[in-house]
């Protein structure tokens, strides 16, 4: 009987496209993101936490596939600083200093990187656990992300985050390719024309008989360029007003500044101490309730909390001085000794903070919850703090 010789026709792997990487990079940051529950679920760390992932996923493109890099992307590629663009990346899309993004990156993603090594979520085509995007091993990659995320949506999952993929997938083209795409040209019939002439006349004369307000003469102001309104973005936005935090809060510390001390030591030391003994109280109720027992939240809770703490302070001097400069020593006294105040002051400072940075999660009166305060005494400071701290405008 003759030999049979049995042979397995291999399929061919396909080789890697732009596809192929958009839909890996936004299926992997989700899944990275859904390791973090309690997090991050603000629209500026999510941004940031999805920068990070885009110059993880760059350098390894970088590594093992350069040929899907434009020649810009490639030369800024080499030209960074410890191979990294994410500094690129934060001044093009969210124009803000990288810090916090880099803070990200270093102390939650390169972690969680290290684990999915660990657990065999990943696997590396190189030495030194790089090149996920080897050509033997991308696809095991993709399917091991993709099954890791079913069953995260399946058990806890609120939404698929992967629908936005349906809506908004590039055309089928190399990546990095900028050849302009050609324009659609829409006929319109002459009854169509003729009915949107109508419909413009209609709205000018509507707008002819509207009652002139104090905005009707807006045309003399002065015109505004076209950077005024350029890439402005929700991200955008919160991250102007996390700047104008940080510069509100930069040269104070989480503790009295020697102005404060000053006034503070015309009294009796218990008062000092009563301020400190409040503060630790209600900084472990944020943390407790920040956290809600997500080990990986604690940083971000620690983060929020300074930011807090120092705005407190900055505010809490403020009013201190104006108070001082009109009122008597025994007046001064009984509100730099109210615990509901101080409570109050250091409530609404943190509620800033989470406002900055753009708290979906939570949102007022979430801090009234989490440090169980009554919202009548922090509605008595809400015109106290705007009256005095002249900074926010």
């Amino acid at each position: 009987m003759p030999e049979i010789n049995f042979r397995i026709k291999r399929k061919a792997r396909r080789e890697v496209t732009s596809i192929d990487l958009y839909k890996f990079v936004w299926t992997f940051y989700c899944f990275v993101k859904s390791q973090f529950p309690n997090s991050i679920d603000e629209v500026l760390s999510s941004s940031l936490l999805l920068l990070a992932v885009t110059d993880y996923c760059f350098s390894e493109v970088y590594i093992s596939e350069p040929s899907l890099l434009t020649e810009d992307g490639r030369n800024a590629f080499k030209q960074s600083e410890n191979n990294s663009i994410i500094d690129r990346l934060c001044s093009e899309f969210v124009k803000m200093d990288s810090t916090e993004a880099k803070r990200i990156r270093d102390y939650h993603l390169k972690p969680l990187l290290k684990q999915f090594f660990i657990q065999g979520i990943l696997k590396a085509g190189l030495e030194n656990d790089r090149g996920i995007f080897e050509g033997s091993i991308f696809d095991s990659n993709v399917k091991s992300i993709t099954n890791e995320y079913d069953t995260y949506i399946l058990k806890q999952g609120e939404y698929d985050n992967r629908l936005f993929l349906e809506s908004s997938v590039p055309p089928t083209r190399p990546l990095g390719d900028r050849t302009p795409s050609k324009p659609i040209s829409i006929s319109r019939t002459p009854s169509e024309l003729s009915s949107k002439v109508k419909r413009n006349l209609m709205k000018q004369l509507e707008e002819a008989n509207v009652p002139q307000t104090p905005l009707s003469n807006r045309n003399y102001l002065p015109v505004k360029t076209e950077e005024d309104y350029v890439k402005r973005t929700p991200i955008s936005e919160q991250a102007d007003i996390l700047n104008r935090l940080n510069n509100l809060i930069h040269d104070y510390r989480t503790q009295p500044s020697s102005d404060l001390e000053g006034i503070l030591r015309k009294f009796e030391p218990s008062i000092r101490d009563n301020i400190f003994s409040i503060q630790g109280n209600l900084s472990s109720k944020f943390i407790s309730a920040y956290c809600n027992g997500e080990e990986n939240a604690v940083d971000f809770a620690q983060q929020r909390l300074d930011h807090g703490t120092r705005l407190f302070y900055r505010i809490f001097e403020s009013i201190i001085k104006s108070e001082a400069a009109r009122c008597s020593d025994f007046a001064l006294k009984n509100m730099v000794s109210n615990k509901d105040f101080i409570c109050a002051t250091f409530a609404m400072s943190l509620e800033i903070v989470l406002n900055s940075y753009g708290s979906s999660e939570r949102k007022f009166p979430w801090i009234l919850n989490a440090l169980e305060l009554h919202s009548f005494f922090v509605g008595r400071v809400i015109e106290t703090i705007i009256m005095h701290d002249t900074g926010w405008f």
